[in-house]
């Protein structure tokens, strides 16, 4: 009898171990609670994916939000409800949050001591998302050292160009 109920409990822990690498469903009641919290905050989810991957469960939501809204606005809502499911669900750690109007992505993960930290669109390493100040076609590359200036020349950085009487890389302005 004894061996029965380890041949059964051994099946059990088996199937949960294979179920982590198979990328297997975090399960309705996790499904449910992300549904609940965006319907709180009255986000509409195009898609939802969950996972569990040993204790640790991971989700990747897309959202359609009104094109209206500025990718600023947009990326605060999705900001908002990533923190509202990490502090509404154990064990969350991996949030990954895709804005089907704006196609912009974020992706964040909750290491279990520290703080957080999240990736934006293309990789890069965001601790926050800064606003961007693009300074538009125009202005002027300079040597900070001899006011040496040329004309900006669209979509090419003024630190690839090199003042000829100083020899540095020129600043935009």
């Amino acid at each position: 009898m004894i061996g029965l109920y380890i041949i059964k409990e051994s099946f059990s822990l088996g199937k949960e171990a294979v179920d982590s690498f198979l990328d297997v469903s975090a399960g309705r009641e996790i499904e449910e609670k992300i549904k609940s919290v965006t319907k709180r905050l009255n986000i509409e989810v195009f898609s939802l994916k969950t996972q569990k991957k040993g204790s640790i469960i991971t989700t990747s939501l897309e959202i359609k939000l009104p094109s209206s809204l500025s990718v600023e606005k947009a990326t605060n809502i999705s900001n908002k409800l990533r923190e509202d499911l990490m502090n509404n669900i154990n064990n969350l750690r991996f949030v990954t949050i895709q804005i089907k109007s704006h196609e912009v992505g974020t992706q964040f993960f909750k290491p279990s001591l520290g703080r957080g930290f999240g990736w934006q669109r293309r990789g890069k390493f965001k601790g926050e998302i800064k606003k961007a100040f693009g300074r538009g076609p125009g202005g002027y590359c300079i040597c900070s050292e001899c006011d040496y200036n040329i004309e900006h020349q669209r979509g090419i950085p003024c630190s690839t160009f090199k003042c000829p009487k100083c020899k540095i890389n020129l600043e935009r302005r």
